[in-house]
């Protein structure tokens, strides 16, 4: 009798180990595939921070470059208004260091040439800024 339930008792372990098996497998294969989950979502993380912080970096580069072409446009708008206000004022000084230049550094009908030149330059000039 005492093997008769030695038989039962190792029946019942037996199904009793079987069918805590079943479910130990399948939460390992749970485990298996979130873990392999998780380590897909910190890859994918890496990489949309690496991407965004490429876009913040080329946001930055565009806005230096969009405020130095502001700036060299504001320099030519500024240059441009002093022309169109004072024309004779900024370029008389190269057309004087022209005329002397010439008149002393060339043959005397060389120097009769450009100083014909430059007066005719300087009175275009001249008509210009009364326009």
């Amino acid at each position: 009798m005492t093997r008769v339930i030695e038989e039962r008792v190792c029946k019942i372990e037996k199904e009793r180990l079987n069918s805590m098996e079943a479910p130990k497998n399948e939460y390992e294969k749970l485990e298996a595939r979130l873990r392999k989950a998780l380590v897909e979502v910190e890859g994918k993380e890496r990489q949309l921070k690496d991407t965004e912080l490429g876009y913040q970096n080329e946001q930055k580069r565009r806005l230096v470059e969009i405020e130095q072409r502001e700036k060299l446009m504001k320099e030519e708008l500024k240059h441009s208004l002093e022309i169109e206000d004072d024309p004779l004022g900024l370029l008389l000084p190269a057309y004087l260091y022209l005329f002397f230049d010439a008149l002393f550094s060339f043959p005397k009908c060389a120097k009769v040439t450009i100083a014909v030149d430059q007066a005719v330059a300087v009175e275009k000039i001249a008509v210009l800024g009364k326009k």
